[in-house]
């Protein structure tokens, strides 16, 4: 059977009668009985109840003439006052909920329910008429699937931004997401979490636009959009950054400073990234070399020589290091209150062997190594530091749940996030790293693990650091009698005065007696012999020279 085509001539006939015979008329049922036939005609085509197609029919023409149509508007043309329109808000919700007209907050007004909304007929139902086309069915969308159910709660965030669904309405929408998906598990997700209305329409923006590949989701829109003032928003904000909002105290999202106009950025946990992938949501958590795992079994074993004083400190941070030590620890400090980390500072001039140390250490203790490249957390964009920063601990704080033993996380080479805050300039750079600093002194300040952090610039540590560690090691230029040493661990083929005499003439460190014992190895491959007396002293003598001639800024 051939489809009847749509008279559109006298539907737009139809509503051009309705729109002039309606000016400085109040709507009733009786006005809208003085205008049947034309009713006849937009109830037909639209399947409307007469009143909705009257109002479609005002809304529509006004649109045409490229205007917004608000109450305060249609006030004015119907010459009434607002509360005699009062008898047509149902119809214009109602059309609103069949998806026939969007609404839209209006950015001047902000204060009166009724006024704050412009309403506008949706685009495919105005193409559809221009066209002559049949009017569309109102689609209702059946969720089949988790990631349909976060998009249609990311759906409702947007729509609060876009002023269609207006701050009053907001529980209602998201309650009954959750009432009729309640099988769900994104939904059964955020009610055992016992998120609030704002929270999980937060949670879920998030956790789409993630999915979507936005890195740093910001919420200053969506959180001004969800809530009826702003002091609520204030108070939002504030509990996200002191960690007492719930998306932040179960480890939902990370919360952080761009470092530019008080903004924050948040993104998914990978707390959350675990819960979603438990029901087959994806998503792909940021990744990069930032920091390298050091399994034990990986380290070489190296003897090592220390003054005494540094004997008697690493042996009490060795002894604390093992496992039966430190679970008494991390209990006690649990017991009375006490902060549960154990933070360990090892300073010094560079090459005398901290960084081996650190190694040794866990060895020992059969412990994993996080290690943390520093230059990495300098990021090139503004304000991505802050945000390394932040994921490095909540990275740190997922892999320690899943270990035997609770890793190390070191911090070599930390000198550039250590060093003293300034107070003076306004700088970006000088902002930014500030902002670090700050976000590592509240990490180490109720830290639970082991950190540990190496540095060679000791005087100009920031005393705010100071308190946080509780061992602070340091290790000055092996004495002459060390420096015996290991030149007699390092080259068995050299003599005991040989070993002496190199010690005596050559105040050089470990780390350098290390480079003269490779340049040695690689001499042997090149010539297949020892490397003589004679050149080992050359060797020293350009560890020597280099020293005197180039002022380091590296550290080990």
């Amino acid at each position: 059977m051939k489809k009847q085509r749509i008279n559109k001539d006298a539907i737009f006939a139809a509503i051009n009668a309705i729109y002039l015979q309606s000016e400085g008329k109040v709507p009733n049922p009786a006005f809208y009985a003085t205008m049947k036939k034309e009713l006849s005609v937009l109830t037909k085509y639209t399947r409307l109840p007469c009143e909705e197609a009257y109002i479609f029919a005002i809304i529509f023409y006004v649109n045409l003439m490229g205007e917004s149509s608000n109450l305060n508007d249609l006030s004015k043309y119907f010459q009434t006052n607002t509360f005699s329109l009062l008898s047509i808000i149902d119809s214009i919700q109602s059309l609103c909920d069949k998806g026939i007209v969007k609404s839209k907050k209006l950015r001047s007004r902000h204060d009166h329910l009724l006024f704050s909304y412009s309403y506008a007929i949706t685009k495919n139902i105005s193409y559809n008429l221009l066209k002559g086309k049949d009017f569309p069915e109102v689609e209702t969308k059946n969720i089949s699937a988790e990631i349909e159910l976060i998009e249609a709660f990311h759906t409702v965030g947007v729509q609060c931004i876009d002023g269609e669904i207006q701050v009053i309405d907001l529980e209602d929408c998201v309650q009954d997401l959750l009432k009729t998906y309640s099988n769900f598990e994104a939904a059964k997700l955020v009610i055992d979490f016992k998120l609030s209305t704002e929270e999980i329409i937060v949670f879920y923006y998030i956790i789409w636009n993630t999915l979507c590949g936005q890195n740093g989701i910001d919420i200053d829109n969506l959180q001004g959009a969800i809530f009826k003032s702003r002091s609520q928003q204030v108070l939002f904000t504030q509990s996200m950054v002191q960690g007492n909002n719930p998306l932040v105290k179960h480890e939902l999202i990370e919360y952080v400073s761009t470092g530019f106009m008080n903004n924050f950025e948040a993104s998914p946990s990978r707390k959350s990234a675990d819960k979603l992938a438990q029901f087959d949501v994806i998503i792909k958590m940021p990744t990069s070399r930032r920091s390298t795992v050091i399994l034990p079994d990986s380290i070489t074993e190296k003897e090592l020589f220390y003054s005494e004083k540094e004997n008697q400190q690493l042996s009490a941070v060795s002894s604390i290091l093992q496992e039966e030590n430190y679970t008494k620890l991390v209990d006690r400090m649990t017991s009375k209150g006490m902060p549960q980390g154990v933070n360990i500072l090892l300073f010094g001039a560079p090459g005398t062997g901290k960084t081996e140390s650190v190694l040794q250490l866990a060895k020992k203790s059969g412990r994993e190594i996080i290690k943390v490249d520093i230059s990495n957390t300098k990021s090139m964009w503004f304000g991505e530091s802050e945000k390394i920063i932040k994921r490095i601990f909540n990275d740190y704080r997922e892999y320690a749940k899943k270990s035997h033993l609770c890793p190390i996380l070191f911090f070599n080479e930390a000198d550039a996030v250590l060093s003293k805050r300034s107070s003076n300039g306004s700088g970006n750079t000088q902002q930014t790293e500030n902002a670090i600093q700050n976000i590592l002194l509240d990490e180490l300040e109720n830290f639970s693990g082991v950190f540990m952090a190496t540095t060679n610039l000791m005087n100009n540590l920031d005393k705010a650091f100071e308190r946080r560690f509780l061992y602070k090691v340091e290790f000055s230029v092996p004495t002459e009698i060390q420096r015996t040493h290991i030149w007699q661990s390092k080259f068995s083929t050299l003599t005991q005065e040989d070993c002496s005499y190199l010690a005596t003439n050559y105040e050089i460190s470990g780390g350098q007696i290390d480079n003269v014992y490779r340049k040695g190895e690689i001499n042997y491959i090149l010539n297949n012999e020892a490397a003589s007396l004679e050149l080992l002293v050359r060797f020293c003598e350009e560890e020597v020279n280099h020293t005197q001639s180039y002022s380091r800024i590296g550290f080990r």
